[in-house]
């Protein structure tokens, strides 16, 4: 991949299920997808929304009080980001010779059960970086908290913008536009 900003890439969206609340098979899901993407000559890669361990729909279905053990589950299945399932997403970004975006539902060391709706970016060098979804819509804020910052880079840090080897990406996640279209704002 070149660093031209006139080079073309092939990116590859992938539209797959998880397996759900499983962290470890939806990991290892993740990697087969991203190397079976690389083999097909992609070189970007983009996985779902919390395609680990799998996007909660059940806050749109069920009512609050019959889903404590899937919450439960959830939080117990979450990602923490650096960790071995970001490190699994490294090896096989840097197996198929790609960058990867993959959706995680992410958990901080530390935290009391706070979640967070994630970006993970990966590439052969490592950890690019990662994006936390701004604002949860109304039903996912009983599952995840919105970014306390925008988009994670070592050094620097910026807002929205991530240098992967292809040129400039700009990572949201589903709605993260929805407050400032809403109040008319530019975004």
């Amino acid at each position: 991949m070149s660093n031209d900003l006139e080079a073309t890439f092939r990116a590859a969206a992938v539209q797959d299920a998880s397996v759900w609340l499983d962290r470890a098979r939806s990991t290892e899901k993740a990697c087969a997808l991203i190397e079976q993407a690389g083999a097909g000559g992609a070189d970007i890669v983009a996985l779902p929304e919390s395609f680990i361990p799998g996007f909660p729909y059940w806050v749109f279905v069920k009512p609050l009080g019959e889903t404590t053990s899937w919450h439960e589950q959830l939080h117990h299945q979450s990602v923490e980001v650096p960790g071995p399932e970001v490190d699994a997403l490294v090896a096989a970004a840097r197996r198929a010779g790609v960058i990867a975006v993959v959706g995680v539902t992410e958990s901080e060391p530390g935290s009391m059960g706070t979640l967070y709706n994630t970006n993970v970016v990966v590439g052969p060098d490592g950890l690019l970086g990662k994006h936390r979804k701004l604002v949860a819509t109304w039903g996912e804020r009983v599952v995840w908290a919105g970014s306390p910052r925008r988009l994670a880079l070592a050094p620097p840090r910026r807002l929205e913008v991530a240098p992967p080897a292809v040129g400039f990406s700009v990572l949201r996640v589903i709605a993260d536009r929805a407050p400032r279209c809403r109040s008319g704002a530019e975004p």
